[in-house]
């Protein structure tokens, strides 16, 4: 796998899978009683998490409103109020039954039952995709242990679609390998004012700053992986910095 080019303006680094626990109703059928038992189910799993990934998790309604407005801003947790989430029954009994796992230097982070029964993040400041991707596979695979030694079940998947999820854009790998990219003006005038066709060409798919339906901020754009389905996560790593390192090339020759 290469890397990111040193001097392309990469602000932070992200990779992220959402998974479901085989056996449970998914978010948008599940019954309150059984979204609880998820929760419970997973926080055993999280809190014996060990080394770099250990941490703790926190019920999203024991967090203060200012806990929650800083995680929030800093990339870490969800919002609120998610509009398609309650259309299609997603958000029932909110908040009961979420929360946020996170280790020390918040680089490993779990949602817990928001649009799935578990988005599990790897991120960090600057360039380094490999530290990123590692952790993230080292914590899937941690997670899937833990779930099959105490709860005797695992992430739910089917042999021709892949991991399963609430979301069908997620089906697959479920991995969205993601970095927010400071634009100079002539990177952006040339490669994302008018330059959706190039970059759908290259496989990726830019959004603000704050992912779906955001705006960029600050010239900050959140640049990532289109397709989940059919390839594999290293696969769709190597698209980003590709895809990245490509338009860096091409912003710096204009």
């Amino acid at each position: 796998m290469s890397q990111l080019q040193n001097k392309a303006p990469i602000l932070s680094t992200r990779c992220r899978v959402v998974r479901n626990l085989s056996g449970y109703g998914f978010p948008a059928g599940i019954s309150r009683e059984k979204r609880l038992e998820v929760e419970n189910v997973l926080m055993t799993a999280l809190e014996g998490l060990k080394g770099d990934l250990s941490g703790h998790y926190y019920p999203y309604d024991s967090l203060k409103t200012s806990e929650k407005d800083k995680l929030v801003m800093g990339g870490y947790l969800f919002k609120e109020n998610d509009k398609y989430q309650a259309a299609a029954g997603i958000s029932r009994d909110w908040p009961e039954g979420r929360g946020i796992f996170y280790n020390k230097d918040k680089t490993f982070l779990v949602w817990v039952n928001e649009e799935d029964h578990l988005r599990i993040i790897s991120m960090q400041k600057g360039a380094n995709v490999k530290a990123v991707f590692d952790r993230l596979c080292r914590g899937i695979n941690a997670i899937n242990k833990a779930l099959l030694r105490h709860a005797q079940t695992e992430f739910a998947f089917h042999k021709h679609y892949g991991y399963l999820s609430s979301c069908p854009t997620n089906l697959g790998t479920g991995m969205r390998a993601s970095v927010h990219v400071s634009v100079p003006r002539s990177f952006n005038d040339v490669q994302l004012k008018n330059t959706t066709c190039t970059c759908r060409q290259l496989g990726l798919d830019v959004r603000g700053r704050h992912g779906e339906t955001s705006e960029a901020e600050g010239g900050v754009y959140d640049v990532s992986n289109r397709q989940r389905l059919g390839r594999t996560e290293v696969d769709l790593l190597q698209t980003v910095i590709d895809g990245i390192n490509s338009l860096y090339n091409t912003s710096t020759k204009n």
